[in-house]
């Protein structure tokens, strides 16, 4: 399966709980174009899978 985007969703307050997270989102982001970041409050860290058109597809 191949996506044309995705959307990573994440509360500001809750990344110091994912380290991983905060190491893509400082080191490796610009790597990748069509993601982009959404700061949603209290929401846990989600990536939204999108297709062609920027619907959703497939969460993860």
């Amino acid at each position: 399966i191949t996506y044309s985007g995705a959307l990573l969703e994440v509360c500001m307050r809750k990344l110091v709980f994912y380290p991983e997270i905060v190491g893509f989102l400082e080191e490796e982001k610009d790597k990748f174009p069509t993601v982009k970041v959404q700061y949603v409050f209290n929401s846990p860290p989600k990536m939204i899978m999108l297709d062609d058109e920027g619907q959703h597809k497939e969460t993860i």
